[in-house]
């Protein structure tokens, strides 16, 4: 087993797709400074880079070439680099906004950016300064996912509710829609309702998509200009841009505010935390238009497995429960409690409010579909990685100590 060392914060450990390349972010706590790791697995060699800035997320392209790697931005805000397989930087450019959520074309080398209301398209990760802006975006969506097999995404986008209706200021009501677009004919599909913040997971077949909705006490829809066939350009909306994130961070927080209480025996302040967060999960059929509803309670992390015959979704537990949260598994006819826990606060800070953006990369699912990987906390404090099987409902396996765990792609 290598180690990437003692003296160190190692944050976001990343599997490439293959599994042959592991990266993460190495921060010496006394200096203050932070390198790139990349180990190459079956070498068992580890390179160190020094970072251009602090990364607090990866994601690796398809062919484990280019790694996308976002930090804070030097004047605020999120900053994108994409480096290379041993942790270097590829272009002396970098993509900064005030929120940046990326996704990488399957099998492909163009990468999805959108960045505070604009959406990007970059068809050369290497030439960061070169992009074709593809326009406005709504806010009710943090990464748009690609549909395998076509030259199309989804994102959120927002149209008039009608021709009539104003706000008493004046503005069109908007209304949150669900649109493909595709990039070889340049078309818009609606493809319906997007209620509060949808998070998007495509099938790997790539003939439906999950979506999670999720809707949090303190959300609120700022007014926005109606873009429901992307107009190119339009000014950015420093308030709207970030309403997707603020949402899904509130709902992170309500559950970091349960967990609290539940540590100090506040059952009716945990209580009244988990009751506050509402939502569904949805199986839309993107050829027909029908959806199926999966969950009646909010997907906070919402995965296909390997095989495409399963759907993981965490979700809030029942309030009378003594853990924080579940996972539930859809089988395509019904979904199935398979364990409940109280995730680590590494978790519940880092990962949970992007969970759209961790949907390729770090793979919660055993690569054979047949099990699961999270972190949970125990009385005293502690945090341990844990596995949970499909043929043991209800039982959590403990691996050790650690705050966070993700499978490896290989078997």
């Amino acid at each position: 087993m290598a180690q990437f060392g003692d003296d160190y914060i190692v944050t976001q450990p990343t599997w490439s797709r293959d599994g042959t390349k592991l990266a993460a972010t190495f921060t010496d706590p006394g200096r203050g400074t932070s390198q790139v790791a990349v180990l190459d697995v079956p070498e068992g060699e580890l390179t160190n880079v020094a970072a251009r800035r602090p990364y607090f997320f990866y994601s690796w392209n398809y062919d484990g070439t280019r790694l996308a790697a976002l930090g804070s931005g030097s004047g605020g805000g999120t900053a994108l680099d994409i480096l290379n397989a041993t942790g270097t930087p590829t272009s002396p450019d970098a993509i900064t906004g005030s929120s940046v959520f990326i996704a990488w074309e399957p099998g492909g080398q163009r990468l999805l950016v959108h960045i505070g209301s604009q959406l990007w398209l970059v068809d050369d990760p290497d030439q960061l300064g070169n992009y074709k802006e593809l326009g406005t975006a709504g806010s009710g969506f943090q990464a748009a996912a690609w549909v395998p097999g076509q030259d199309a995404f989804l994102y959120v986008g927002e149209a008039p509710a009608s021709e009539t209706s104003n706000t008493e200021g004046g503005a069109d009501l908007v209304q949150q829609r669900l649109l493909q677009r595709n990039l070889a004919d340049d078309t818009v599909t609606d493809l319906g309702s997007a209620k509060d913040l949808t998070a998007m997971t495509v099938h790997p077949d790539g003939d439906r998509v999950a979506l999670a909705f999720v809707q949090a006490s303190q959300r609120t829809q700022p007014a926005q200009p109606g873009v429901p066939t992307l107009p190119v350009g339009g000014a950015e909306s420093a308030a709207s841009t970030q309403t997707a994130a603020l949402t899904v961070q509130t709902a992170a927080a309500e559950v970091q505010t349960a967990a609290a209480a539940q540590s100090t025996a506040s059952t009716q302040t945990a209580a009244a935390a988990q009751a506050r967060i509402q939502g569904s999960v949805e199986i839309l059929d993107l050829e027909t238009g029908e959806r199926t509803q999966a969950l009646s309670s909010p997907g906070l992390w919402v995965n296909w497995s390997p095989d495409g015959q399963r759907l993981l979704m965490a979700t809030i537990a029942p309030t009378e429960a003594d853990a924080l949260m579940a996972w539930h598994v859809w089988d395509g006819n019904e979904s199935l409690e398979l364990a409940q826990f109280t995730p680590s606060a590494n978790f519940l800070r880092n990962y949970l409010p992007f969970a759209d953006q961790y949907d390729e990369t770090p793979r919660v699912w055993s690569p054979d579909s047949n099990a699961i990987t999270y972190s949970v906390t125990r009385p005293g404090g502690f945090d341990f990685a844990s596995v949970s099987r499909l043929d043991s409902v209800g039982e959590v396996s403990s691996l050790g100590l650690g705050s966070v765990s993700f499978w490896s792609p290989l078997p």
